[in-house]
C-alpha cells in the first residue's frame, strides 16, 4: 500500500527533528533508520540495516558511519524505482547517481546544495574514512 500524504508527512517531520537534534550519532542514526524502515514497511516492504550503520548500532563506540546501507526483500518483484522514488522523496532526500542524499544535512547549509558538490563531500567523509 503507497504513502499517503498525512501518513509521509508525519514520518518527514520525525525525520527532520531526529536529524536536527543533538543526540549522540549513534542514537539519531537508529532513529533515522527506524523511520526509513518503516516508510518503506508502508510500501509493503521489508527493510533491513546493513553495513557500517549496522556495525555503528551494534558497536556505537567502535564504529561511525555517515550513511545508511538497507537490503530490501521484495524489491524485484514490483517497480522499485517507482517506490524508493516517492517513499525517499516523500523523507526528503534527492536522488545523487545511486544514492538518495538529504541535501541540507550533508552539506549543513539552509541552502539546497548541486549534486556534484554532495558528490565531492561523500567521496570526501569516504576517504577521510568517515
Amino acid at each position: 500500500m503507497p504513502i499517503v500524504r498525512d501518513e509521509a508527512l508525519d514520518l518527514r517531520e520525525m525525520l527532520d527533528a531526529v536529524l536536527a537534534s543533538k543526540s549522540d550519532h549513534a542514537p539519531r542514526l537508529a532513529k533515522s533508520a527506524a523511520i526509513v524502515c518503516e516508510a518503506l514497511r508502508r510500501e509493503g516492504l521489508e527493510a533491513t540495516v546493513v553495513g557500517g550503520a549496522a556495525i555503528e548500532l551494534h558497536a556505537p563506540d567502535a564504529y561511525a558511519t555517515h550513511d545508511l546501507d538497507l537490503v530490501v526483500s521484495g524489491r524485484f518483484s514490483i517497480d522499485w524505482s517507482a517506490v524508493q522514488a516517492r517513499t525517499f522523496q516523500s523523507l526528503g532526500f534527492t536522488r545523487s547517481a545511486r544514492h538518495w542524499v538529504r541535501l541540507r544535512r550533508l552539506a549543513d547549509s539552509d541552502e539546497p546544495a548541486d549534486t556534484e558538490r554532495v558528490a565531492r563531500e561523500l567521496e570526501a567523509l569516504r576517504s577521510r574514512g568517515e
